[in-house]
């Protein structure tokens, strides 16, 4: 029994210590260059538009973990930077509209298919500027579910001995729009949606790591996507919808 009670409470040390974490959208593309010759235009990239649903309770049931005999409690964040998290960290900061062009302009810039891509923070000669590219976020929702292995409090025991913690899911949906910037006029558009899985355990705070890993496939395919239809209409960027 004494033992029993030594485990528990070096259990909650450790998710003393680990508690008040916080994670960040880290962004590195790995985008390689798909484009030898480079349109001649100048690309922006604005800030994107948030369209995420506004949801005034998110789903939060992680209490539900600590339930005699119940396996697992669980949450459910329409908006992950204003969740409450109970595993390995206390928030996420990310801001969505900002970091998420920030990308998208790190990703347009690796690819090559334009000589000039420069993102509207630290761009002021918008006149010379031929196309803006942006995008409409729809979902960046987070769930996560509690492993409590139907013993309640003392399930910190076992995360300690290397069982997991949590299964975490991140969701990645957005619509990458290019327009003309003098017209305004969308000439190409492409919707991604994509998700990840993955199981955590308290040694390691990477219940977020989800939103780069999609944001760089994103790019990949919808720049892929854009090239082929650059090739398609060399003269004449109409509009298009995918």
């Amino acid at each position: 029994m004494k033992r029993a009670c030594l485990v528990f409470l070096g259990a909650a040390c450790v998710m003393l210590m680990l508690s008040g974490c916080v994670e960040t959208f880290n962004y590195s593309s790995n985008m390689k260059k798909i484009s030898l010759k480079p349109c001649n235009s100048v690309v922006v990239v604005k800030s994107f538009i948030d369209e995420r649903p506004i949801v005034l309770n998110d789903m939060n049931a992680l209490w539900a973990g600590v339930i005699p005999l119940f396996p697992f409690g669980w949450g459910d964040f329409a908006h992950p930077e204003n969740g409450s998290y109970l595993i390995g960290t206390s928030s996420f900061d990310f801001k969505p509209t900002t970091e998420l062009a920030q990308a998208a302009e790190t990703s347009l810039t690796h690819s090559g298919l334009f000589k000039n891509v420069y993102y509207a923070g630290k761009y002021t000669d918008f006149k010379s500027a031929k196309y803006i590219f942006t995008g409409i976020i729809y979902s960046t929702n987070y769930g996560e579910k509690i492993l409590t292995y139907c013993i309640s409090a003392l399930s910190p025991a076992l995360w300690v001995i290397g069982l997991p913690d949590s299964v975490t899911n991140n969701e990645l949906k957005i619509r990458f729009i290019l327009k003309n910037a003098k017209t305004d006029k969308i000439v190409w558009s492409y919707l991604v949606d994509q998700k990840t899985s993955s199981v955590q355990w308290i040694y390691r705070t990477d219940n977020f790591q989800g939103y780069s890993t999609m944001m760089n496939k994103s790019m990949k395919e919808a720049l892929n996507n854009l090239e082929q239809y650059i090739n398609s209409n060399p003269d004449n960027l109409g509009s298009i919808n995918n």
